[in-house]
């Protein structure tokens, strides 16, 4: 058994187009050389799945991570946009921090930074997109 991803890319009116895992990395590299000048200044959904493989074939979906690629005006990920979702997943883990008078306060940071990534960062396909994926993946019609 072996792990493979696919990424895909999910445009407004739910089309799924698979985009390149290759490109998908380098747009995310430290080096941010890599541009998509077609996606310049927008904010794109994307899908990236993790797959079990057996013998090179997709057989079952392990793990879909539904975000946003945000470009800035020359097509390059928006580096504010990249630095603000690192500084929320930073601060969605919780601190440990414990109140002199536990029953008086509650530390919700956490909580709230969660909530702040979801809305900015993540978002929930419907049945017919991750329909399209599961087609994309396995061929045919996925059940």
């Amino acid at each position: 058994m072996g792990v493979g991803s696919r990424v895909f890319l999910v445009s407004g009116d739910n089309t799924v187009n698979r985009f390149s895992l290759q490109r998908f990395d380098q747009l995310h590299s430290e080096a941010k050389t890599q541009q998509a000048a077609e996606f310049a200044g927008q904010k794109i959904r994307y899908i990236q799945v993790l797959l079990k493989m057996v013998e090179g074939k997709p057989v079952k979906i392990l793990h879909l991570e539904c975000g946003f690629l945000r470009f800035d005006k020359d097509g390059r990920l928006d580096s504010d946009a990249g630095w603000d979702q690192m500084r929320l997943a930073v601060d969605m883990v919780e601190s440990g921090w414990v109140a002199d008078n536990p029953a008086a306060l509650v530390n919700a940071r956490h909580l709230f930074a969660r909530r702040e990534y979801d809305h900015k960062y993540r978002w929930k396909p419907s049945a017919a997109v991750l329909k399209r994926v599961g087609e994309a993946i396995f061929g045919g019609s996925a059940a």
